[in-house]
């Protein structure tokens, strides 16, 4: 995989439709249920149909936070059963300067991001490249050429919309513009409850 910058005037549209209908408002899948978590039991293809078929009443877009096979089952179905819903697919990313391990496993987690959203192209909308990593508060912050590396990648091998999703005040901070720059579009969290 090229790790090349790409020209940063060059943006890849976000594109929230389903056909010739806007999307319309979106909302975070957390597919886990009971007992099943990331890397450990994962849910079961009926859970996930369950959950989709309700989804697809409400929300025409969802955000999925990791990339892995569970979240490779979920496109799947969707694809497998025509539901009328597309992705925002997540590659979930922590600081791989204090846990070396950590390392391989953000490797693994792009490399997977980036062949699920080249094997649904209709279905992936747009890629986020890691969740709050450089929010001052992050319990995984990351380093920012670090993150900047992993958008690169994904935007030097997929053909969709890349951004990373961080707070606001994040976004509001000088040293964003750096992040900003490699993105095709901003994704910011603003919590109103832990905000006033």
């Amino acid at each position: 995989m090229s790790n090349s910058k790409q020209d940063p005037f060059v943006t890849r549209k976000f594109d929230p439709f389903l056909g010739s209908e806007w999307i319309g408002n979106a909302v975070s899948y957390g597919f886990y249920r009971k007992g099943q978590a990331p890397g450990m039991k994962g849910p079961a293809e009926k859970e996930i149909l369950e959950d989709l078929n309700i989804i697809s009443k409400y929300w025409k877009l969802i955000r999925i936070y990791g990339s892995d096979k569970d979240s490779e089952r979920v496109l799947n179905l969707i694809k497998e059963h025509s539901i009328p819903v597309k992705v925002m697919l997540g590659i979930w990313l922590e600081n791989e300067t204090v846990d070396r391990e950590r390392k391989k496993e953000n490797t693994r987690e792009a490399e997977m991001g980036i062949e699920l959203a080249n094997e649904y192209p209709g279905i992936v909308s747009a890629i986020s490249v890691g969740n709050e990593t450089r929010v001052s508060w992050s319990q995984h912050k990351m380093e920012q050429h670090i993150l900047i590396d992993y958008i690169r990648r994904a935007r030097n091998n997929t053909s969709v919309p890349v951004t990373t999703a961080d707070d606001y005040s994040y976004w509001l901070s000088p040293e964003s513009r750096e992040v900003a720059d490699e993105t095709d579009f901003i994704v910011a969290h603003i919590y109103a409850l832990w905000n006033g």
